[in-house]
């Protein structure tokens, strides 16, 4: 008969009354109220961070359009510069009258739109070439400098608000002295690297 009290006595430890039963139901509304709190305060949190992400994301896609259409500009100026390259592959030769000047137009299509570009002096002779700006077409302000480098003679910067510079030089020996674009970030630069002056 003792173990019987004591199988009954275990038994009435670990069996769950009215009172245990109703603590049981209190902790668990207790801890969905706490979860239910917890998933609040997370979804204001959630939110609060979403609008000003939201907002930066909104800026960077604008200047990232900005940054793509402005690409896309450069890529379709050069690719014209590129085809103007192509077409202005052809020599030109000018002879050069004493007393008179030369006039170079320079532009994104090179010398007098040409890739290379020839003139003709004598030994001794005064030279006056004015070179003027040609790229009055083009969709922005296309600087240019042309330097005679052996000579030592540069022009100021030919633009749109400085459309012409002159340069003058007596042509003291014979043989072959180039001229050429110095403004290395202008559109067409490669157009205009192949400018000669031939002293007969």
């Amino acid at each position: 008969m003792p173990e019987a009290k004591a199988v009954s006595a275990v038994s009435r430890r670990t069996a769950p009354g009215p009172e245990q039963d109703g603590k049981e139901d209190k902790m668990k509304k207790l801890l969905r109220l706490l979860v239910a709190v917890g998933i609040g305060i997370l979804a204001t949190a959630v939110a609060c961070q979403s609008t000003p992400d939201a907002e930066h994301d909104e800026e960077e896609s604008a200047a990232h359009h900005d940054e793509e259409e402005s690409a896309a500009r450069h890529d379709e100026e050069e690719s014209a510069a590129r085809h103007d390259e192509e077409e202005s592959s052809t020599d030109h030769a000018e002879s050069f009258t004493p007393g008179e000047g030369i006039r170079i137009t320079v532009s994104r299509n090179g010398f007098d739109g040409t890739g290379q570009f020839h003139i003709e002096v004598e030994e001794g002779e005064e030279v006056e070439i004015t070179f003027v700006y040609g790229d009055g077409d083009f969709s922005q302000n296309n600087p240019h400098v042309i330097g005679i480098l052996a000579l030592g003679l540069t022009t100021g910067v030919i633009d749109r608000q400085n459309p012409e510079e002159t340069l003058h030089f007596t042509a003291a020996e014979t043989g072959e002295i180039m001229f050429m674009c110095t403004q290395v970030d202008c559109v067409g630069h490669a157009n205009l690297q192949a400018g000669t002056i031939d002293v007969e």
